[in-house]
């Protein structure tokens, strides 16, 4: 295995008084950086990159700042979500049991399945990834024209850490979770990963062409990082270990 593909989990005692669990990804970056989008705090390392804990002493500060707003958004998403509650692009639908296939009611609001059926879970998983692939397809037709780019292929899969991807193929890669959001955010998400197909990196530039679509895209990160705790107690989004 080489060292770009390396995947290592790492835990340290105490950085600056406070305890921080972390995973290393070693890539073909030039600059070191950390992310905490979901709530793990990843470590993306340049390949000759040795000393991490260096690293997390100078951003004490940045983790601690994003740890409060994951703390805070787990506290919001407590009080907001009821046991029967699914989402479905940002909707709330009941769910009813005693059936031998899965249905959606749109016109009702109801999603009549088994969860504790395997074969309909995945019938649900399809249907959903049906659903988002067609929103997802309309969505990047429109900003194709407006950023004058034009994404190779899209999947839907059933991601474990992200809610979208871009390959420097131009390939984009699109969470299964998406289905459950309001399509603004889905917007923002497909139009984000377009970006990257101009921009690869999260830079100044990235930035302003976004802003350009979205000006409250920083209010929008945060409802991303509230909505990924949310849906992981839904048992079709949950992510796979």
């Amino acid at each position: 295995m080489s060292k770009s593909s390396k995947y290592s989990k790492t835990s340290i005692k105490e950085v600056d008084g406070l305890n921080i669990s972390y995973e290393v990804k070693y890539r073909d970056v030039k600059y070191p950086r950390l992310e905490l989008k979901t709530g793990k705090l990843v470590v993306i390392l340049p390949q000759d990159f040795k000393n991490e804990e260096e690293l997390l002493f100078k951003k004490i500060d940045w983790i601690n700042k994003k740890k409060k707003i994951i703390d805070t958004a787990i506290k919001k998403i407590s009080k907001d979500k009821t046991q029967n509650d699914f989402l479905l692009f940002g909707e709330k639908f009941s769910i009813e049991k005693g059936v031998d296939h899965p249905i959606i009611d749109f016109e009702n609001k109801k999603i009549k399945a088994d969860f504790s059926d395997e074969r309909q879970v995945a019938k649900l998983k399809n249907i959903f990834k049906h659903l988002l692939r067609e929103k997802i397809n309309e969505i990047v037709d429109q900003y194709s024209k407006k950023l004058h780019v034009k994404p190779n292929k899209i999947y839907v899969k059933h991601q474990k850490t992200k809610w979208a991807s871009c390959s420097t193929r131009k390939n984009l890669s699109f969470n299964l979770k998406l289905a459950a959001l309001p399509e603004e955010i889905v917007r923002y998400v497909v139009y984000h990963e377009m970006v990257h197909i101009k921009r690869r990196k999260h830079d100044e530039s990235f930035w302003k062409i976004i802003e350009k679509e979205f000006k409250n895209y920083n209010e929008v990160e945060n409802s991303l990082l509230e909505y990924w705790f949310y849906l992981e107690g839904m048992p079709i989004y949950r992510s796979e270990e």
